[in-house]
């Protein structure tokens, strides 16, 4: 008798299991949530680098900018000077 016991058991947890895992089951629902608030983070981080690697190119060019306006300038004072 124990061995039907343990079977039916199993037999049942199996079904409801079954139940759970469709579209309309709370582990469907809970997989859905995760799977929004993990693409949610992600589309956050990737704003952020993009935010991010925005403003650098942005102080490369204005350093790119400081650093070369210099060299004109000299550049032009020589021309004028010969």
């Amino acid at each position: 008798m124990g061995l039907w016991d343990k079977l039916s058991r199993v037999g049942s947890y199996v079904r409801k299991r079954r139940r759970s895992l469709g579209p309309e089951g709370y582990s469907q629902f809970k997989r859905g949530r995760e799977y929004e608030r993990k693409r949610a983070d992600r589309e956050r981080e990737q704003a952020k680098d993009s935010v991010e690697h925005e403003r650098e190119v942005a102080e490369r060019e204005r350093k790119y900018e400081e650093r070369y306006m210099g060299d004109r300038e000299r550049d032009i004072e020589r021309e004028r000077t010969d």
